[in-house]
């Protein structure tokens, strides 16, 4: 009789997150998006859940592109070991995160927004703002904000790449998605 798991385990491939952590696992294509999801699915990615990945984590696949995990609710048993699913988002870009110090005014004691910092640089994904139709003109206009998905946690009034202010910032199934604009 033909072992199901130890096929299934022949797809298996090693990748490693960005601070080196090797993870062991599979990326399985989706054939379609639903538009309602809350985080854009571009692959699952299925692991043990012994094998350390997290929501949240960034996989490097042997191709050298990034994926950004987040929770997605399927768990299952797979000869006696659990099996943990997460949506693996495509990371597209890197970008430039800049935040405005906070001074205190000598004078009057109250916080102030002073020059702006570059913190880091992150790996994201951009999802641009989609054209809205204005019936009334019945032009279709550019929508003012998009989104940015990450795992670097963003506060409102950050700058991203000198372009995009963040306006909003959520964490869902443990990462951050802001929105952002221009």
């Amino acid at each position: 009789m033909v072992d199901l798991i130890a096929a299934g385990s022949r797809f298996d491939t090693v990748y490693r997150t960005v601070f080196g952590v090797i993870v062991i696992g599979r990326l399985i294509g989706v054939r379609e998006a639903n538009p309602s999801n809350v985080v854009p699915i571009h692959r699952l990615f299925r692991t043990f859940s012994s094998a350390g990945a997290t929501s949240g984590n960034i996989i490097i696949a042997p191709d050298d592109t990034k994926h950004l995990l987040s929770d997605a609710p399927v768990y299952f048993l797979q000869g006696g070991s659990m099996v943990r699913t997460f949506v693996a988002t495509l990371m597209d870009k890197t970008m430039n995160v800049k935040r405005a110090q906070v001074l205190t005014d000598a004078v009057t004691g109250l916080s102030v927004r002073g020059l702006m910092q570059t913190l880091s640089t992150i790996y994201a994904f951009f999802e641009p703002g989609l054209l809205k139709f204005d019936k009334t003109t019945h032009v279709a206009m550019p929508h003012q904000s998009s989104k940015v998905y990450t795992n670097y946690l963003l506060n409102t009034n950050d700058v991203l790449d000198d372009t995009y202010t963040v306006t909003k910032v959520d964490v869902i199934a443990g990462i951050t998605v802001a929105e952002v604009t221009t």
